[in-house]
Order: structure tokens, then C-alpha cells, then sequence
């Protein structure tokens, strides 16, 4: 930014330049280079050097290489000059103050010296008769760059480092219309149209007018503009300068643009000086009347040389007259003599620290009482801070009345006592908690009860207390609890919590949030109460009332199955018997019948018979196994052979009915230890069934296959199924889906009972899996495999004899 600022006005001002392209009337680059290098810095100095080498190049005018080199490095230097005698004077950049504006045109005058001398003495040694001319080329230089930082530095200045002073609409409309003002009427001036009369004077109202009501930054602004206009109008032969010789002219506008830069410059500073001054006043008193209400005062303590200061609302604080001169002692008096000892030696630590310490400040703060003459105690705060002011050590700092403040606090703090007398002496558990579950505040009741201290818990996640420690579920629920309280929800559980010597009880626990002023969350409250005794009783009741209410149900059940199996047993007793009566009649009347009547008479006694004994059989066989006096005779049995047997056995009742009987054997021996004629009475009981509910055309399949070391005996059929609500008590006693005597098919229910207790005496399992009314039942028997040895001691291996497959019709 500087290199192109420089370069854009280094090129138009030589425009106009009065000596081969170098000397100019007024040099605004100049002044862009001092508030360029003050501004950022002396380090910038090769974007001067190189933006005033490029002018001369874009202007194209012939000077020796050497020569524009030492006129680019006379113009640095008279800004790198300028730059450290601002520094030095330690000049504000806001140029607010006269004590800024008058080293700035100080140093505006030397570093022009500086440039237009180095610069001078390079041109007249290219010049031709330079040295003749070299006193007026000096001073032509000299005042053109003296114009040009008039003009240009202040402006920067004032705008990229000003204090915030004016910044309402009217300090703007002031500001815009004198710069407009001073601009139209500098055209007018020395424009072409007015005639050549020493009008210059008339410039003045509207600058001064800008300085009045907009400071340095109006001013600057206003003789821009005018400056402005000003050199273009003299340059091109109009205004009141025109009517003398082209040098004189120049030296005219020189004189009115410095002339005028100044003076406007030191009015606008004596201005904002005397408004920043009103300012001042204004605050304070703004100040004086806050320390009055806020009941506080300032006070300093120069340590180097003993001097102290106090405002009246200090001296007033402490008991004393207003100006009051207090030393050190005297101010010790003023402090409560229990707090006296405490209040010297905070002094005193602030005061080493500061001076083994350096230059960096040391902070100072201390709470004491003070005794007023009339016996008022009051509690007064004291902070400051002590720094180096050139040789000097001093204090300074504010006092204030901090007795109310106190008093609340006492207040406060017994408040919080008796509150917590009262949570410690509760039995519940009561505690505070922030939103990310870190433990703030804890009762005593817990922790005696978990035989734990304040300390294990404050500061730690909820959820990891001794508690919930090594109780996942807890945990687990503690989480969404604080989750659903977060979002403003009241959550209330019964949650197991452990107690000292990992003991385990019942805790009715609640979250609630606690909601500030405006109704956000701001704190989680948790409660709890033992309910262990309560959660026994009632566990103890509700088990005694489920108790009642199964042994009730049983009793129904067991009365109702009675019922059913005495008809039942009637229904099947009956039926067999009446076809035995019923052929006895027809036999006895047809005695001298054919002989086919016979047969088939006999026959049907004979089938009717059996089933008598077989009910007769079942019976027995379910009384035993109630009484525990079953006997099993283990030995090895192949079971492919008990599969074919029971095939065999039914296979003319499948035949009759259409019905495809299938075996299907993996390749595998099917030894095991068992006893073979109830291992037969299991398979055929679950054959038999199958052939009985699956109607005409349906299938019956038998499959024997070894899974691990277990040998399983699956029988499924397509029949009618077994409704979903009636498979759990399929294998119960006396049940059957239909126990009317109007049923379809005959039996006792107590079938697949034997099967169910047969299995599990010979050490397997028993399942049946059915997906409804219609679709078949699937019955899987699970025996294990042992060591089974044949008659002659020799062992049974597990070879593979083949796939077997057996289809019976």
C-alpha cells in the first residue's frame, strides 16, 4: 500500500515539476512516505526508495541512473528522519493534542531539509549551470515537500489512527458539507472563471469552518480538497497567483498551502484539545457522582517519595474529614485492630513483590474493617495495583464499601448452614448435581450409609459414585435419566444402590431440574429413599398372591381334567364295548350263519380288544411313571431296528388310510443305550399319532440322523396340526386340543405324556414344532450316545453302513 501510494502521487506530482523532473512546488508523495514509515514502521523504508525510482521511470525525463538513485535515497532518508523524530517526541497519531501538531510540523520542516538537500545537490550536478541556481532550487524542493507533508501526513494520520471522538450523523454532515464547501469554493478561486484578484483569503471560512465542527479529521479533509483545487489552478496560470512570473506564483502557492495547513492544523487540535478537556470534566464528574453512589474512592500512595492522595469519598470511607492528609500510620489506625496485623502484612508482600519485580505491575487487594469516630464498624474492600513511573514507585487503587455485601454473606452463609443441618439430618438421600452429572452437593445420609466421605463423591460423575459401582443396569438408567432431566422432564425409578459391606437395597429414586428465572436448566436434583423393607413386603405379598392364584388355577385344572378324563375314560371304555355286546347279539342270533359273519366279528373283537388293553396298558404305564416305580432294561439298541419295527407295526393302518409312510435313516449306527421296548412305545406312540390326524392322501415321514454326539428321531406329518395357544401343553397329562366326547379321534391324552417322561428317563429330550391348524406337526426326540457293547462284548462303532430310505404304502 505505501509503495503504490507513493509511486501514484510521486508520478503526478511531478507533473508539474520546475527542474528536469525533480524539483515540484508541492510533493504529496512526501508526506504519504513519513505517515507510511511512522505508521508501520521504519522497516517499510525500501517501498519509498522503490516507488519514487518507478515515478522517474514512468515519467521518462533523462537523469543519470546515479542521480535518480540519490534523489530516490534523499527522499527515504527524509522520511526515515521524520519517522524516528515523531517517534522520539513520542507524538499521538490521532493528532488531537497541540503538543502532537507541533513536533509534527517540526518534523515536517527538518526531514524536508534533510531530502531537498541531498536532492538539490544531486540535480545541480546534472544541470547545467546547477550550482548557479542551487540556493532557489533548494528552497523550491525544500517548500514543496514541506506542502506535501502538510497536507498529506495529517490527513493519514488523523483517519487511520483517530480516537473515536464525533461519530454522530451531525459530527458527519459537518464534516461532508465544509469539505465540499472549502473544495467548491477553492475552484472558484483559482479556477478559470473569476478574475485575477487576491481572493486567497477568502478559503479561510470554509476551513475553519471543518476545523470547528469536525477536528483534525475535518480540517485535514477540507484542505485536501482545497489544496486541491489550489495547485491545479496555479499550475494552469488561473487565480489570484496568476498574475505574477511562474516562479513567484509557485512560491505564492507554496506560502497559501502551508500557510493554511497550519493554521488550520493547530486550530482544529486546540479544538478537539478543549473538547477532549470538556469531555474529561464531564466524566469526571460522571465518576465523582458513581464514587459518591457506589460509595468508593481513589486513593494514591507514592512509595518513592511518601506522598498520598485521597478523594473526599475515601477520606469519608474511612472516617475521616474531607481532605484529609493520611500517611501510612494514620491509615493503619483507621483499620479494626483485629484485622490490623493482617491488613500491614498484605502491604508490605505487595510492596516487595513490586519492587523485586521489575517493571511489570503488581496487583494489590485486601478485605478489612475500619473504626469511625462515632464507633461505626465497616467493612471496606482496597485493590490496586503498584507500577514504576519513571523513578518513581507508586500505589494506587480504589476503596469501597463492601458492609452490605458482608452482611449478606453472614446471612448467606448461615442460611446455608441451617440447610444443611437440616439435609444432613434428613434419612433420604438429597443432592445437587450440574448438567453434565458432576457431584456439587452431597447430605450426610448417604455417605454414612455407604460408609464413604464428601470426598469420594464431590466432583465426580453421578453414575461412578460407590453407589452404582459395579452395577451396569443402574448405570445404565442413571444415563437416560440424565438425559430426560436435562430436557426439562421429573424422572422417577426404583434402582438398585449398594451400601457399605456391599450390601444391595432398594432405592425410590428422582431427578428433577432446576430451572432459573428465564426456566432454563441449569442443575439436576437428585432424591432417594430406602424402600427395601417396603419392596420386600410387597415382592412377599405379590409372591404369596401369585402363589394362591396357582395353586387356585391347579386346582381348577386338575378338577376340570378330572372331569374330563372320567368322561373320557367313559367314552372309551364304552365304545369298544358296545361293538363287543353289539356282535355277541348278532353272533348269538346268526349262530347258524355263514361263515364269514364269524370272522368278521371276531375281528372286530378282537381290534376292540386290544385297544381296551391298550388304554389298560397307557394307564398302568402313567401310574408307574407318576410313582417313580417305572424300571427301564438298559442295554444297546439299534435304533434303525426299533424305526423299522414301529413301521412294520403301523403300516396297515397307514395303508388303509392312503397315507405315504416315509423313513429316511443318515448314514450313521444307531446304537444306544436305552431299553428297546419303550424306546418302540415312544416311536410308535408318536407314529401312530401322526397316522391319526393326518387324513387320506396325507404323508407321515420318520428320519434318524446323528447331530454331534446326540441321535435324533424326528416324526412330522401332513395332518391337522397343532393350534399355537395348545403347543406348551402338548406333553401335559390328560390334555387334548379336543376333550368333547364328540371328538373325531379317540385316546385318553396321555400319550405324548409316557413319551415326554420315557425320553427323559433315558436321559433325552422331547419337542414339537407346529405352524398352525392345517400344516402338520413336526415331533423331534433327542437321545444321547454312549458306549453300547452287543452280547458278545464286542463294541458298536459309528461307521457309516450307507443311506438307507424305506417307503411303506
Amino acid at each position: 500500500m505505501l509503495f503504490t501510494s507513493y509511486f501514484l502521487l510521486a508520478d503526478w506530482g511531478l507533473r508539474w515539476a520546475t527542474v528536469r523532473g525533480a524539483g515540484s512546488p508541492v510533493f504529496p508523495a512526501a508526506g504519504v512516505a513519513l505517515a507510511g514509515l511512522w505508521l508501520g514502521g521504519l522497516r517499510l523504508w525500501p517501498a519509498v526508495f522503490v516507488g519514487r525510482m518507478a515515478a522517474f521511470f514512468m515519467d521518462g525525463r533523462s537523469l543519470p541512473l546515479w542521480a535518480q538513485c540519490v534523489i530516490a535515497a534523499g527522499n527515504t532518508i527524509a522520511a526515515v528522519v521524520g519517522a524516528r523524530l515523531l517517534t522520539r517526541a513520542r507524538v499521538r497519531p490521532a493528532l488531537t493534542r497541540l503538543r502532537d501538531v507541533l513536533p509534527l510540523i517540526n518534523a515536517c520542516l527538518v526531514s524536508s531539509a534533510v531530502g531537498a538537500t541531498i536532492g538539490s545537490a544531486a540535480l545541480t550536478s546534472v544541470v547545467l549551470h546547477g550550482f548557479g541556481v542551487a540556493p532557489l532550487l533548494w528552497l523550491n524542493w525544500w517548500a514543496g515537500n514541506v506542502t506535501g507533508m502538510l497536507v498529506i501526513t495529517p490527513l493519514v494520520l488523523s483517519w487511520t489512527r483517530s480516537e473515536p471522538i464525533g461519530r454522530s450523523f451531525r459530527w458527519w454532515l459537518h464534516l461532508s458539507l465544509s469539505a465540499v464547501t472549502a473544495g467548491i469554493v477553492a475552484w472558484l478561486i483559482f479556477g478559470p472563471r473569476v478574475p485575477h484578484l487576491p481572493l486567497a483569503w477568502a478559503i479561510f471560512p470554509a476551513l475553519v469552518w471543518a476545523a470547528l465542527a469536525a477536528g483534525v479529521r475535518g480540517a485535514t479533509t477540507a484542505m485536501l480538497s482545497a489544496a486541491a483545487a489550489a495547485v491545479w489552478g496555479t499550475t494552469a496560470g488561473y487565480g489570484p497567483f496568476a498574475a505574477v512570473s511562474e516562479r513567484l506564483r509557485l512560491v505564492l502557492l507554496q506560502q497559501f498551502v502551508a500557510v493554511a495547513s497550519v493554521t488550520m492544523l493547530v486550530l482544529a487540535a486546540v479544538v478537539d484539545e478543549r473538547r477532549r478537556s470538556e469531555l474529561l470534566r464531564e466524566n469526571e464528574e460522571r465518576l465523582r457522582l458513581a464514587s459518591r453512589a457506589g460509595r468508593t474512592g481513589v486513593w494514591t500512595w507514592n512509595l518513592t517519595t511518601g506522598r498520598v492522595f485521597w478523594t473526599p469519598e475515601a477520606c469519608e470511607l474511612y472516617g475521616h474529614g474531607k481532605g484529609c492528609a493520611v500517611d501510612f500510620e494514620r491509615w493503619i489506625d483507621s483499620v479494626h485492630p483485629d484485622d490490623r496485623e493482617h491488613a500491614r502484612r498484605k502491604v508490605r508482600e505487595a510492596i516487595e513483590q513490586a519492587r523485586s519485580g521489575g517493571s511489570v505491575p503488581q496487583s494489590y487487594k485486601d478485605e478489612f474493617r475500619v473504626i469511625h469516630a462515632d464507633g461505626t464498624i465497616l467493612w471496606l474492600e482496597s485493590s490496586g495495583a503498584i507500577e514504576r513511573k519513571g523513578d518513581d514507585l507508586v500505589m494506587l487503587g480504589v476503596v469501597r464499601d463492601i458492609t452490605e455485601r458482608k452482611l449478606a454473606e453472614a446471612a448467606l452463609h448461615e442460611s446455608e448452614a441451617h440447610v444443611r443441618r437440616v439435609l444432613d439430618n434428613l434419612f433420604a438421600f438429597v443432592g445437587v448435581l450440574d448438567l453434565d452429572g458432576t457431584v456439587l452437593q452431597c447430605n450426610r445420609a448417604p455417605l454414612d450409609a455407604a460408609n464413604i466421605s464428601a470426598v469420594d463423591v464431590l466432583g465426580k460423575k453421578f453414575w461412578d459414585c460407590y453407589w452404582w459401582s459395579g452395577l451396569p443396569e443402574a448405570q445404565a438408567r442413571l444415563h437416560d435419566a440424565m438425559d430426560r432431566a436435562r430436557r426439562g422432564e421429573v424422572v422417577r425409578f426404583d434402582v438398585t444402590s449398594r451400601m457399605a459391606g456391599n450390601s444391595v437395597i432398594c432405592v425410590d429414586f428422582q431427578l428433577a431440574p432446576l430451572r432459573d428465572d428465564e426456566g432454563h436448566v441449569t442443575h439436576l436434583i437428585p432424591s432417594g429413599m430406602d424402600i427395601t423393607a417396603r419392596k420386600r413386603a410387597e415382592n412377599e405379598r405379590e409372591r404369596l398372591l401369585e402363589s394362591e392364584r396357582t395353586a387356585r388355577a391347579e386346582a381348577e385344572r386338575a378338577s376340570r381334567l378330572k372331569d374330563e378324563f372320567l368322561a373320557t375314560v367313559s367314552h372309551e371304555l364304552r365304545t369298544p364295548l358296545t361293538a363287543i355286546l353289539g356282535w355277541s347279539q348278532v353272533l348269538r342270533r346268526r349262530s347258524n350263519g355263514k361263515e364269514q359273519d364269524l370272522h368278521k366279528g371276531l375281528a372286530v373283537i378282537d381290534r376292540n380288544a386290544r385297544a381296551l388293553a391298550q388304554l389298560i396298558d397307557d394307564l398302568l404305564d402313567m401310574g408307574r411313571i407318576s410313582s417313580g416305580t417305572a424300571r427301564l432294561d438298559m442295554r444297546p439298541v439299534d435304533l434303525h431296528d426299533v424305526v423299522a419295527l414301529v413301521l412294520s407295526s403301523v403300516a396297515p393302518s397307514a395303508a388303509a388310510k392312503r397315507i405315504e409312510l416315509l423313513s429316511i435313516s443318515g448314514p450313521f449306527s444307531g446304537v444306544v443305550r436305552g431299553d428297546s421296548n419303550r424306546l418302540q412305545q415312544v416311536v410308535w406312540n408318536l407314529v401312530s399319532n401322526a397316522v391319526k390326524f393326518t387324513p387320506s392322501g396325507g404323508k407321515v415321514e420318520v428320519s434318524l440322523d446323528r447331530i454331534d454326539d446326540h441321535v435324533e428321531i424326528t416324526v412330522s406329518d401332513t395332518g391337522q396340526g397343532i393350534k399355537p395357544e395348545f403347543l406348551p401343553h402338548v406333553f401335559e397329562r390328560f390334555r387334548q386340543a379336543d376333550s368333547s366326547t364328540t371328538r373325531a379321534h379317540g385316546g385318553l391324552g396321555i400319550g405324548l405324556a409316557i413319551v415326554k417322561n420315557l425320553v427323559e428317563l433315558h436321559g433325552g429330550t422331547v419337542r414339537v414344532t407346529s405352524d398352525g391348524e392345517g400344516k402338520g406337526a413336526t415331533f423331534v426326540v433327542r437321545l444321547p450316545i454312549g458306549e453300547a457293547r452287543v452280547s458278545g462284548g464286542a463294541e458298536v462303532d459309528d461307521v457309516s453302513a450307507g443311506r438307507a430310505r424305506e417307503i411303506s404304502r
